[in-house]
């Protein structure tokens, strides 16, 4: 979403805790450890995550990425795990590994996946409980793990445009927020 700010560490907890269902919270917490899109989210399945037991990672097929000559496989971090298990086991065991993992409430079998616009409508209903204000959206859960990979990889933008999986240096530049009080002070403090 164009204009969309990314989460900041302390409002990813109260998010958490303002969704309403398993379901949901795990949306939530790959979204914001993975840096997928929305429609990308959507498109895992059961056995892309959980083929019967933990894999450790989260396959992508290249038809659901944007632009991507590829999918990708990404590693899962222990809060999915921590927040999606019982989601993701129930899912399996009622629907099996086909089904997709973020499936719409009304379905009898696994073949509906939670439409975008559902989504949306979760995040900002959570956003609100949870008193997150401003520009906030599904792609800000992305651009929360662009500005925190950012940082873990010692402000490199050269590994960071590889996690997210972009193309062009100048679509990672533009994720990423920086602080302009930081700015400021690296401008004032120059020795002479």
């Amino acid at each position: 979403m164009k204009g969309c700010r990314p989460l900041q560490q302390d409002e990813v907890g109260k998010v958490i805790a303002a969704l309403q269902t398993d379901r949901d919270r795990t949306l939530f917490v790959l979204g914001c450890t993975t840096g997928l899109r929305i429609s990308e989210l959507l498109s895992v399945r059961v056995r892309h995550i959980y083929p019967g037991e933990w894999s450790g990672v989260v396959e992508v097929k290249r038809r659901h990425m944007k632009g991507a000559g590829e999918g990708r496989v990404l590693p899962l971090h222990p809060m999915v795990r921590k927040h999606g298990e019982r989601h993701v086991k129930r899912t399996y065991k009622r629907f099996g590994p086909d089904a997709f993992l973020f499936g719409s409430k009304r379905r009898r079998t696994g073949d509906s996946a939670l439409a975008v616009r559902s989504a949306q409508l979760i995040l900002s209903e959570a956003y609100q409980v949870a008193g997150v204000t401003g520009a906030v959206g599904t792609h800000s859960m992305r651009k929360f793990f662009a500005s925190q990979v950012h940082e873990r990889l010692g402000r490199d933008i050269n590994r960071t445009k590889e996690a997210l999986g972009h193309r062009w240096i100048q679509t990672t530049v533009a994720y990423l927020s920086f602080d302009r009080a930081e700015i400021d002070s690296a401008v004032t403090g120059i020795d002479w």
